[in-house]
């Protein structure tokens, strides 16, 4: 009829042509400062340190503490996040990408800022410990050993396959050296990773699909010797559920 009418709200929002992948936009940051827990380091020898002015997203990201005259392992830093989501337990396979944001004034070194995988303890004999298989990226083995990495600059690092730079995994809970090219994510969720093939003596094949993610964890190494300036912001895990948790670390 003539004298019908409808209301409705209607949305808009603006992206740039250039470098954008059509996701859309992406999904707000939580916040989580450095007097948090994570912040704090739990677990790990220090806190974090801070930047105020360097941010990938937000006003400050958190950074590497000064180690000079620090003896062994007394400069580990490191927090856990994304243990579940909304309450609910994910697996290996559920995952669909992990990302951070890294910034060092110099070139990447072999012993950073890396991604850890723990998954939870099965009690099933097969266990490294507190948690069942430990998977590790460090950035200087992105791409099978050669990342895109410009120093002075805020870099993506991805589990994602043709990113930028790619990160791989060596299993570093269980035994064995690795060598490059070490499976990417996709290789791994995509059936049981036979390691005799990424190194001589790493003599054992292991599924990693169906086990529970305990947590994961953005870490320093604990060696000694190694000064180390280096800042993390941005960091962003999606579920294959399309579930997402994006976190701006803020001093």
């Amino acid at each position: 009829m003539q004298s019908d009418s409808v209301t409705f709200d209607l949305g808009f929002y603006t992206e740039q042509c250039r470098h954008n992948d059509g996701e859309g936009m992406a999904p707000e940051p939580t916040t989580l400062s450095i007097d948090s827990s994570q912040g704090q380091g739990e677990g790990f020898a220090n806190p974090w340190d801070v930047s105020e002015t360097l941010a990938h997203v937000g006003t400050g990201s958190w950074g590497t503490v000064d180690r000079s005259g620090q003896g062994p392992n007394s400069y580990k830093q490191g927090f856990y996040f994304a243990p579940e989501f909304d309450g609910t337990a994910y697996t290996v396979a559920d995952i669909q990408d992990i990302s951070y944001w890294l910034y060092e004034p110099t070139a990447l070194g072999g012993v950073d800022i890396y991604l850890n995988i723990y998954t939870r303890a099965e009690s099933d004999g097969n266990d490294a410990g507190w948690y069942d298989s430990r998977l590790q990226a460090l950035p200087s083995e992105s791409n099978g050993g050669t990342p895109n990495f410009t120093p002075g600059e805020w870099n993506e690092f991805s589990t994602a396959s043709g990113a930028s730079n790619t990160l791989t995994w060596s299993d570093t809970g269980r035994s064995g050296n690795f060598n490059q090219p070490l499976p990417t994510l996709d290789d791994v969720q995509s059936g049981p990773v036979d390691w005799s093939t990424y190194g001589a003596n790493a003599s054992f094949t292991h599924d990693y699909r169906d086990e529970e993610v305990f947590a994961l964890s953005l870490q320093t190494g604990s060696q000694s010797g190694v000064d180390l300036e280096a800042y993390i912001d941005d960091v962003t895990v999606t579920l294959t559920s399309g579930e997402t948790l994006r976190l701006d670390l803020e001093p």
